[in-house]
């Protein structure tokens, strides 16, 4: 499996087609949800590739500074089981921590995939909601530096519907996930 780190315009079929696939076709989310433009046009993707076929996509998305989200997180069903989102998502980290590395990332994942992120070392920061639109349970998750948390929990308080309540990040028990986490990922570099 080959993992590249590429803009829109350099996959946008191939990113299109899985997304199809995974949301529109499997979940059945509404299709004017999937794709905006705006969103995309900034954002990086990382993509597996089975020779010459996309398999798999992750998208990142600058939010804030040194605030990025990721979004999409997609394989197709037929190659599902492999650990591809699991290295997506690490592909995304390492870029992150040596591109980036003042910056966290956040995502709102679904409920099923939520013990792949935590193994990865994201925390864990709300309760299970349900996306607007997608009757899919999510919940909000972490993963950066304890000083960006105050970036992340900012950018929730700008949208309407979210106060810090809905979060455990103020809670203690966070920032010393957050502490050992990165301290075990300086000592194992991936």
């Amino acid at each position: 499996m080959d993992y590249k780190r590429m803009k829109i315009d350099e996959c946008r079929e191939q990113v299109f087609n899985i997304r199809r696939k995974v949301f529109i076709e499997e979940q059945n989310c509404p299709e004017n949800m999937e794709w905006d433009e705006n969103e995309e046009k900034d954002s990086l993707y990382f993509v597996a590739f089975k020779g010459d076929v996309a398999v798999g996509c992750l998208r990142l998305r600058d939010v804030e500074p040194d605030l990025l989200k990721m979004e999409r997180v997609a394989v197709l069903k037929e190659y599902r089981r492999r650990r591809i989102a699991t290295e997506l998502i690490r592909e995304a980290m390492m870029y992150t921590q040596t591109e980036l590395p003042n910056s966290s990332i956040y995502a709102y994942a679904q409920v099923s995939a939520l013990q792949a992120y935590v193994s990865l070392g994201f925390t864990v920061l709300s309760k299970v909601w349900i996306e607007d639109g997608t009757f899919i349970p999510h919940q909000t998750i972490f993963w950066g530096t304890p000083l960006s948390i105050g970036a992340f929990l900012k950018h929730q308080d700008d949208k309407v519907d979210t106060t810090y309540e809905e979060y455990d990040a103020r809670h203690p028990s966070v920032l010393p996930k957050i502490e050992a986490y990165n301290q075990r990922l300086e000592v194992d570099q991936f």
